[in-house]
């Protein structure tokens, strides 16, 4: 092969790549980030959605929710996720762990409720005690409102109660908010400011082990997933969070990162 044509065959080649990674970019930026998020953190995060969509119009969000435990199978068994907010902290740290994830960080600690809409008085313990119907509860095993709440009812000394299990606790509140189940455990967030707050008793933190939720960068992320994390941890964005139900990040504070100004 001459001079000339290995340099015609140089130039060919370069133009492969040069068009290969151009692809794979613009194939990169057309793809959704995922976030892979427990069901008790669904509604919040698609209520602060619109901020990050208006900051990074060009960047389109997924999210596919789930328990924690079910959502962490799916990761171990290749799903394309990029970020996963879980409902603990041991998912994330198992997936750090076994080189899943990049990055781990606390975002949120969600808080339980036991909710009872149909009760003639203002629930509280007494109302746990004295109630003759099946109670709804995550599962413990995948949900960690689930395991806070059997932590809970072996605190108070409560037995003999019957159970009606969701595989999370967004079917746990759908258990009660349809009216098949007179009451039940669910998530701070999703009845406050939606229902009468004399239905549901915040249970008291030393009943059950903190429900600390964090999240991981997944070691196979999108490009701007990284932008959606700093999004989240924000100062803006984590006093949003607590509005709706949760105690803000320990990692965030107000010389962190601010909210991101919209992109003209």
């Amino acid at each position: 092969m001459t001079h000339h044509q290995l340099r015609l065959a140089a130039n060919k080649l370069l133009k492969i790549i040069t068009a290969c990674t151009l692809l794979a970019a613009l194939s990169a930026n057309a793809n959704p980030v995922r976030i892979a998020v427990a069901s008790n953190f669904k509604q919040t995060l698609e209520a602060i959605l619109p901020a990050f969509e208006q900051a990074y119009p060009k960047t389109e969000v997924q999210v596919i929710s789930g328990s924690t435990g079910g959502l962490y199978a799916q990761i171990m068994h290749g799903a394309p996720f990029d970020l996963f907010l879980a409902a603990d902290s041991e998912r994330p740290k198992k997936l750090l762990n076994e080189s899943k994830a990049l990055k781990i960080f606390h975002y949120a600690t969600g808080q339980l409720v036991y909710w009872a809409p149909t009760s003639a008085k203002p629930v509280g313990t007494p109302t746990l005690i004295s109630i003759s119907t099946p109670i709804a509860i995550p599962n413990h095993r995948t949900a960690p409102y689930g395991e806070a709440a059997r932590q809970t009812m072996a605190n108070l000394n409560i037995a003999g109660k019957q159970f009606v299990t969701g595989n999370n606790v967004s079917q746990s509140f759908q258990f009660v908010d349809s009216g098949n189940v007179a009451s039940g455990f669910v998530a701070l967030s999703q009845v406050r400011n939606r229902v009468n707050e004399a239905q549901w008793w915040l249970i008291p933190a030393q009943h059950h082990e903190p429900i600390v939720q964090y999240g991981v960068l997944l070691s196979d992320h999108h490009i701007d997933a990284p932008l959606f994390l700093d999004f989240l941890m924000s100062d803006k964005t984590q006093t949003s969070i607590a509005r709706r139900g949760y105690v803000r990040s320990r990692a965030a504070t107000d010389s962190d990162q601010s909210l991101p100004q919209p992109i003209n």
